[in-house]
């Protein structure tokens, strides 16, 4: 996830693909020097989205829709049912980073009652 969060800072189509391959601190630090919020201007496979509109937030809600196809991250996000979730290292203003600590978790906790309800509509 971070080499794609990294790689909406490229306007670059062929630069994303790239991106979007690195992981954790490889990406994070790929895209750590992108001056992004000066124009407060995303990219993904040639739209430009305003960091602030409802656009970019259904970008990243399909994102995490795709991220929960992965049955890895499925059963790590069952494993934290009892868990309140949280993100020590996030920032909260939105003109300053891509996916702010509300964000995440708000869609992690969104995938996690969707984990709820399908398990309980197994019985």
């Amino acid at each position: 996830m971070e080499g794609f969060l990294q790689s909406l800072k490229f306007e670059s189509v062929e630069m994303q693909k790239y991106v979007c391959t690195l992981v954790g601190k490889a990406a994070k630090f790929k895209g750590k020097d992108k001056k992004w919020w000066k124009k407060q201007e995303l990219y993904w496979q040639g739209t430009t989205m305003k960091r602030d509109s409802e656009e970019y937030q259904k970008l990243l809600d399909r994102a995490y829709d795709a991220l929960f196809e992965n049955s890895g991250f499925r059963k790590a996000l069952e494993a934290s049912k009892d868990c309140s979730l949280s993100h020590s290292i996030g920032k909260n203003d939105k003109s300053k980073t891509v996916l702010t600590t509300k964000e995440f978790i708000s869609r992690l906790l969104r995938l996690r009652q969707r984990l709820e309800l399908n398990s309980n509509s197994l019985f």
